[in-house]
């Protein structure tokens, strides 16, 4: 079996040498991406009440408007929903595919309130990745409880 200067046997130059560095390729495409399939889009979330209203505020880095859902549950909670769809492909010299992925992340956050939502004019901006939920406090008076 004759060696060639990069010390593997002849058999690895045709077509399996080809193989080979089809494989490398992939593998190092698929690489690029594995820090954006596992950072969490909803990195930073703070809550806060001012006079009238509970605000929530969300950094949701790399996402667009909509990918973000709200909802109010029925419990006195709010749930934020992120979900990404992204797709790569690989194309040899060719033009033919060698690779193809498709993922889809979805990642939700729920936050229990302080203290009973009003719901009827709740109000949610997204800018600059900043997504700011404005919940109205329900209005609660005070009452005397009778004893039987």
């Amino acid at each position: 079996m004759d060696f060639n200067k990069n010390n593997l046997p002849d058999l690895f130059q045709g077509s399996v040498g080809g193989l080979m560095k089809s494989f490398d390729s992939l593998f190092n495409e698929s690489m690029k991406y594995v820090g954006y399939y596992f950072s969490q889009p909803i990195s930073d979330l703070t809550c806060y009440e001012t006079g009238s209203n509970m605000v929530i505020e969300a950094a949701l880095k790399n996402c667009r408007k909509d990918q973000i859902q709200i909802y109010m549950l029925r419990n006195g909670q709010v749930k934020i929903s992120v979900e990404n769809i992204s797709s790569t492909t690989a194309q040899n010299d060719k033009d033919e595919i060698i690779f193809q992925n498709q993922c889809v992340q979805k990642v939700e956050r729920i936050v229990t309130l302080p203290c009973s939502p009003g719901t009827d004019k709740v109000k949610a901006t997204f800018k600059d990745g900043l997504l700011r939920v404005i919940i109205p406090k329900r209005e609660q008076a005070e009452t005397i409880i009778e004893i039987d």
